[in-house]
């Protein structure tokens, strides 16, 4: 796999002036490729490894009509199988349509619908909901387990990719109406995570430790700076105050993303223990934070940095430093 990666890749290691980019993720294989890519659970892959299944994976769905600007909605909670499928999918070309799985199945429909979708792939625990969803709509659906039972068939990975080029849609609640689906571009996700940087920097020792859905630009931000910066990324299923914690006593990340009420459940639950002095960063966002809950968080050394996002803006767009926060 690598001497068919190092063929294409003396053509352009990040942009050229086309306005062009590589799929980061077979950038990483080429680069990083033994380094830990994802962590779930008791699963580690390397980028290589991540890139392999993908692209396995690829070849799968490849079989099945899918193509190049296909547009494809993905109904899945966290889980590594939701990592692969996701970046299979951008080899793929695919425009990525992520569900929320809290919504109501009359919500979901509209969004599908509106949407345009060519084909549904979800996961064994919403397959009562899928299968209403495709009588509904008339629609293909996949559940992702059986999709590993398909052939295979080749296909040529999309490798390079213009910015302008539309990678996923998130629906969001607008002031009236029904949500709106607002499309992110490579370029909008790519420039994003040059600016988290930016605001947080990075070192050869972070991992970031995803607790928020992977649907929600929140969740899915953090894998693409994952394969921007070559920095692995800790999923959990969901949020677990009492796992999280214990993550980031023993040093296993570095880096989280919050919202208020997780970051107060973290700090109640975490009593008089303090976590890692490898910890650095609790970015903050989805709305105010009480000034005792930053007092705090001062007070156990837990640096939280505010910030203010939106899927329009592809995650966050600003951030105050820790003595800003506090003051």
């Amino acid at each position: 796999m690598q001497e068919k990666i190092a063929h294409h890749f003396g053509r352009s290691i990040f942009l050229n002036m086309a306005n062009r980019m590589q799929n980061l993720l077979y950038k990483r294989a080429y680069l990083t490729p033994k380094r830990p890519a994802v962590i779930f659970e008791n699963t580690v892959l390397t980028f290589e490894e991540l890139y392999d299944q993908a692209l396995q994976l690829g070849r799968k769905l490849a079989a099945i009509g899918i193509k190049k600007s296909d547009r494809i909605a993905v109904l899945m909670n966290n889980h590594l199988n939701m990592v692969i499928l996701l970046n299979s999918l951008q080899l793929l070309g695919c425009e990525i349509v992520l569900l929320n799985t809290r919504l109501h199945t009359r919500e979901l429909l509209y969004q599908i619908n509106h949407s345009k979708v060519k084909l549904f792939i979800t996961s064994q625990e919403f397959r009562e909901t899928a299968r209403y969803i495709r009588e509904s709509l008339d629609l293909r659906m996949y559940i992702y387990e059986d999709l590993l039972d398909l052939e295979e068939k080749e296909f040529d990975p999309v490798l390079e990719i213009d910015m302008d080029d539309p990678c996923t849609i998130m629906y969001t609640s607008g002031t009236t109406g029904f949500p709106k689906g607002v499309i992110q571009t490579y370029g909008n996700h790519w420039w994003s995570a040059i600016g988290s940087v930016l605001n947080l920097g990075l070192t050869e020792k972070d991992r970031w430790l995803c607790t928020v859905p992977l649907f929600h630009i929140s969740g899915f931000s953090i894998l693409m700076r994952g394969l921007v910066y070559g920095m692995p990324v800790v999923l959990l299923e969901k949020f677990d105050e009492e796992k999280v914690n214990q993550i980031l006593m023993d040093g296993k990340a570095t880096i989280i993303s919050v919202v208020t009420n997780m970051l107060r459940r973290m700090v109640d639950a975490l009593g008089n223990k303090y976590y890692h002095p490898e910890f650095r960063c609790a970015l903050l966002g989805g709305g105010p934070v009480p000034l005792a809950l930053l007092e705090t968080c001062k007070e156990k050394n837990i640096p939280v940095f505010q910030s203010y996002g939106m899927t329009e803006t592809a995650s966050p767009i600003v951030s105050l430093c820790t003595e800003v926060s506090v003051g």
